[in-house]
């Protein structure tokens, strides 16, 4: 097995303290990666990943940054993923059910296994119990929330991509439309979806917790995780260092190796008594996919990058794609959901009509 260079890697495994219906899922393995050149203890930082992950490269690309710095990391496969997942089914398929009590079950074992991690990591000679760090991206961020909300041993935390109120989340995101519309024919609302979601709500627990130093990082465009979300979860950590990409939620693949450098900046900092500073902005481009539809250019499907915004918001942008019949520029006015109206044109041809598209 490769591993970083200047790191040690160990995999533990330990018992879920919850008993799922499939004994694959019951054992929980924590696959730990320690500095090499460093004597006495350190700081280490648990990494939840995200939904449906078939691999934790994103997380060791963290541990990485990580051990560089000298801080060990700790990486937490979460209930239904990974090896953890029932055959015949994809890893994460079981993690989000249309089921409000499967979503609770599911969430409490995720809680309750990052927190037994800790309960080991804390045992260890090789760890510094006044320096635990949490970081969780997208799916993973949702479960270091709502960890960080209950587990007072956790002193720093890093969220990428993630948010509260998860029957929001669970009712405008466009990742999870199939649950959605189950959740509707079996009568749910989002407010009664709210209710029931509370044991699992991030934002039960945040409010009533000692807040420490914590960095969030958004999409400005996000559809999965919505960017109330995100706010919402800023607005609940108080004095967060806050960083948005110009992206959609799988936007930040393209400048991975830069954030993990953040985040691993900012767990770096902190651990050493200093105040972390978020950059005011990492460039990341705007990749859209959609399809526009304009008198003079007909219908084209296309792929592209925004050239002009005039906002955060890009409530007016520009936008210049490549589809079947050639490149094409896009110039116009966001109606919301992805829908704009405006110009679309060739070298060719100009027209006015609707461009849909989805920001990555």
């Amino acid at each position: 097995m490769d591993r970083p260079e200047g790191s040690i890697e160990y995999l533990v495994s330990f018992p879920s303290p919850v008993v799922s219906p499939y004994e694959v899922n019951n054992t929980v393995p924590l696959r730990i990666f320690i500095p090499d050149d460093v004597t006495g203890p350190v700081p280490v930082v648990l990494v939840t990943h995200y939904w449906g992950a078939t691999d934790l490269r994103v997380e060791r690309a963290l541990a990485d940054e990580l051990n560089h710095r000298g801080i060990a990391a700790a990486l937490l496969t979460l209930p239904y993923h990974l090896s953890r997942t029932p055959a015949g089914k994809r890893s994460g398929e079981l993690a989000i059910e249309p089921d409000p009590a499967k979503m609770i079950a599911t969430t409490t074992q995720a809680v309750l296994d990052a927190r037994r991690s800790i309960d080991f990591l804390m045992s260890r000679p090789e760890f510094r119990k006044d320096q635990v760090g949490l970081a969780g991206t997208s799916l993973g961020a949702v479960v270091a929330a709502l960890t960080y909300g209950v587990e007072p041993r956790i002193t720093h935390a890093a969220f990428l991509l993630g948010g509260a109120d998860l029957a929001h989340i669970l009712w405008t995101s466009s990742r999870v439309q199939p649950q959605r519309e189950i959740l509707r024919r079996r009568g749910y609302t989002e407010e009664k979806l709210r209710l029931e979601l509370e044991p699992i709500e991030p934002l039960t627990y945040l409010r009533s917790r000692t807040l420490s130093p914590t960095f969030v990082v958004g999409g400005r465009y996000d559809t999965v995780i919505p960017r109330s979300s995100t706010q919402g979860l800023i607005g609940a950590l108080g004095d967060s260092r806050v960083l948005w990409l110009d992206t959609g939620h799988y936007g930040g693949i393209f400048v991975q190796r830069r954030l993990m450098r953040e985040v691993a900046s900012f767990f770096a900092s902190e651990f050493a008594g200093k105040n972390y500073v978020a950059p005011p902005k990492l460039y990341a481009p705007t990749i859209r996919v959609g399809v526009s539809a304009a008198s003079g250019t007909g219908l084209n499907l296309g792929a592209g990058a925004d050239i002009w915004r005039s906002d955060a918001r890009g409530d007016y942008f520009g936008t210049f794609f490549v589809t079947p019949r050639g490149p094409q520029v896009f110039v116009g006015r966001s109606l919301g959901q992805g829908l704009a109206i405006g110009a679309s044109g060739s070298t060719h041809h100009v027209g006015v009509g609707f461009f849909w598209s989805a920001v990555l």
